[in-house]
């Protein structure tokens, strides 16, 4: 009868070679180190007993056996150790025998040693160490989370037409309505085609031109913004109106008057 009596495993993997790992037994014939050429069958299984193959079928034929020592070349993928534990079920029979072969139990736990197959999928992460110049292409990367993103972005990286954000450009961008608060600087020359302001407008940090939610109009520099149902131009005018009526003020002249008068029509023009 033979038997499995010592297994001692070996691995030659590096990232320059493949998954296939040398493996090397001892077997024995009737207890004593069987001589002599061997066919031998090595399967991979997720359990010591029943379990799942993992893998293919090795079938090595015609193997020297001396001294019971034999030597063997395995590769079952890298997909076969993933880190879980594995067992190793080898079967044999004299060479060239049609007999069925003999399965050697118990199976042998595949120790350490060939997971150094792993490594070879630890070679893609080496392309994110500090050595790594151009070794990430647009290709392999699927998605960056924006809380991952600091610094300047250069501009040629910003994708065009997106309607999330406002880009510069010589054209309208449409589609892109945006919103912002606090205070802002443009430089140059602000176009639009309609401009609703909530308050006023302003020149040179003055107000020139303002409404008040009752319905007065005021024109000029440092005008007032209170008072109803008038209609003010000119400089500083309607300051210190407090008077509700309907009139029209034109005013060139640097003092704010004290009122307004009811239902008339008045004019203030000042002759050079």
């Amino acid at each position: 009868m033979k038997t499995l009596a010592l297994i001692t495993l070996l691995t030659l993997t590096s990232f320059a070679q493949t998954t296939a790992f040398t493996y090397q037994g001892k077997l024995t014939d009737a207890g004593n180190p069987a001589n002599g050429n061997y066919d031998l069958q090595f399967k991979l299984f997720d359990a010591l007993a029943a379990g799942t193959q993992i893998g293919s079928t090795n079938s090595t034929t015609n193997v020297a056996v001396s001294s019971g020592v034999f030597t063997v070349s395995l590769d079952f993928g890298a997909a076969a150790f993933p880190g879980a534990n594995r067992w190793l079920e080898i079967s044999v029979r004299p060479a060239g025998s049609v007999n069925p072969y003999t399965v050697l139990a118990p199976r042998q736990p595949i120790t350490s040693t060939p997971y150094a197959i792993q490594t070879l999928k630890a070679a893609s992460a080496d392309a994110l160490s500090s050595a790594c110049v151009a070794c990430v292409q647009d290709a392999q990367i699927n998605a960056v989370a924006g809380s991952k993103v600091t610094g300047m972005l250069p501009v040629a990286s910003i994708p065009a037409g997106s309607a999330n954000y406002i880009q510069n450009g010589t054209t309208a961008q449409a589609a892109s309505n945006f919103n912002i608060s606090g205070n802002g600087t443009a430089g140059g020359t602000f176009s639009g085609n309609v401009v609703n302001a909530t308050t006023q407008f302003n020149l040179g940090g003055n107000r020139l031109l303002s409404a008040s939610g009752a319905g007065s109009v005021f024109l000029g520099m440092g005008t007032g913004n209170t008072g109803a149902f008038n209609t003010f131009v000119g400089a500083s005018v309607g300051v210190s109106n407090t008077i509700w009526s309907t009139e029209l003020i034109c005013r060139e002249q640097y003092r704010a008057f004290d009122y307004n008068r009811n239902g008339k029509l008045i004019f203030w023009i000042r002759y050079r």
